[in-house]
């Protein structure tokens, strides 16, 4: 009985392993399509403009009122995704350049869509009141599917997709409201 039951434990203990081997390889390669570098565009931008023609994958998320939103609802507009945390302090003093964007960013056909990792919608709605961040559009992250399938390794991270789903720049680290108006503006 003994012997069965320890088996039992070693089979499941293989198969949590197993899995975990297979979803590190699969974000790890999703992340490696996202470099990490500039590799052309703007020198003096935060951003790494890509080439090649990256696809967006498909993500889900949630409003911070409720109601749940796919990427591709936004398909025929560019979107800038920003992964972002309350206790991360790059994340928090960038919010209100994307805040300052959104308007002038909605003029280029570009919606912004800031996804919270990892806090309560609750705790997230005082937060922006606190900054007086009016403009700017957060979702959360529902069970980590947003971060996961693009790999998202630190935060803040922002992604750049085009109209058609492409992702066409991305950046490691705060970016200001320049760097959104003009990388936005050169896809054009």
């Amino acid at each position: 009985m003994n012997k069965n039951k320890a088996l039992g434990y070693i089979l499941i203990g293989a198969a949590v392993v197993l899995v975990a081997l297979i979803v590190f390889f699969i974000v790890r390669g999703i992340n490696a399509r996202i470099p990490s570098r500039m590799e052309g565009g703007n020198a003096s931008s935060r951003f790494t403009v890509f080439e090649d023609r990256i696809e967006a994958g498909d993500i889900e998320f949630a409003g911070i009122d409720g109601g749940t939103f796919r990427l591709s609802d936004f398909r025929g507009r560019n979107v800038v995704i920003n992964f972002w945390a309350v206790f991360c302090p790059p994340c928090v003093d960038e919010l209100p350049d994307f805040d300052r964007a959104v308007s002038v960013l909605a003029d280029m056909n570009t919606v912004v869509i800031a996804i919270n990792v990892t806090e309560p919608a609750e705790e997230i709605r005082r937060f922006m009141e606190q900054m007086k961040i009016t403009d700017l559009d957060v979702y959360l992250d529902i069970a980590g599917n947003s971060s996961k399938t693009y790999g998202i390794d630190t935060i803040p991270r922002t992604i750049i997709i085009d109209a058609d789903g492409y992702i066409r720049a991305a950046a490691r680290g705060a970016v200001t409201y320049d760097d959104l108006i003009n990388t936005v503006g050169d896809m054009r």
